[in-house]
């Protein structure tokens, strides 16, 4: 039988779970167990990572020979120890004059993290919409969604100019943290579903207020600041 949530017994009971999870290095989220809990219909992947094992401005990079340069800058903003609009400037930056077919070597060499694409299978087979809401690149999100299936995917896009290489420079609207959030309470709301009945999965600073705006959000790979 289901305790008050209010009540004493069951504030004992989730202290004591939070001490035993908090020992076994495991992370846990109470909630109240109801039909919205249980009947999940959209689901939010961030794509490096998360969905897939790499992050792709970093194996672009490897391209130019800035690995080591964008690497660093990576690491301290998925730390949040950087503005993502400003990391992402930095990192776009560096890339100037690499041929756009380089996404070609990138895409051929993806490896999607241990699961992801049977559990996004899964999620289809029982109605669940799916979308991947990134800070990384369009180029390979498109792909994936060919592959996988998404219903939506958002991502940055490159600048390409007419000599067939990056400018250095992103095109639109930056899909930062605050993007991120945006984006998935308005999916949710075009296809009628409650934030209860959302859940996202990120890895990174950038995906704190997505992980929190949804009704259950999920740290996978995490990073410190997460």
């Amino acid at each position: 039988m289901a305790a008050d949530p209010s009540s004493p017994v069951a504030f004992d009971l989730r202290k004591a779970l939070y001490r035993y999870f908090r020992a076994s290095a495991v992370d846990m989220a109470l909630q109240s167990d109801t039909v919205n809990r249980r009947a999940k219909r959209l689901v939010v992947i961030e794509m490096d990572s998360t969905l897939i094992r790499q992050e792709l401005i970093d194996e672009l990079a490897r391209h130019v020979g800035v690995y080591e340069a964008v690497l660093e800058i990576t690491e301290t903003a998925m730390e949040g120890g950087m503005d993502f609009n400003e990391s992402l400037r930095q990192r776009v930056a560096l890339l100037a004059g690499t041929p756009a077919a380089a996404f070609d070597a990138v895409i051929a060499n993806l490896f999607y993290s241990d699961g992801a694409a049977a559990l996004c299978g899964s999620l289809h087979q029982l109605g669940v919409r799916l979308a991947v809401i990134s800070g990384s690149f369009m180029t390979v999100s498109s792909h994936l969604r060919g592959e996988i299936g998404l219903d939506y995917e958002y991502a940055n896009t490159l600048e390409v100019g007419a000599d067939g290489a990056f400018t250095g420079r992103t095109v639109g609207p930056v899909v930062n943290s605050q993007c991120k959030a945006d984006l998935v309470v308005a999916n949710a709301k075009a296809d009628g579903i409650p934030m209860d009945q959302v859940v996202a999965i990120g890895d990174d600073a950038n995906d704190l207020q997505m992980l929190t705006v949804a009704g259950l959000g999920s740290a996978f790979n995490t990073k410190p600041a997460v």
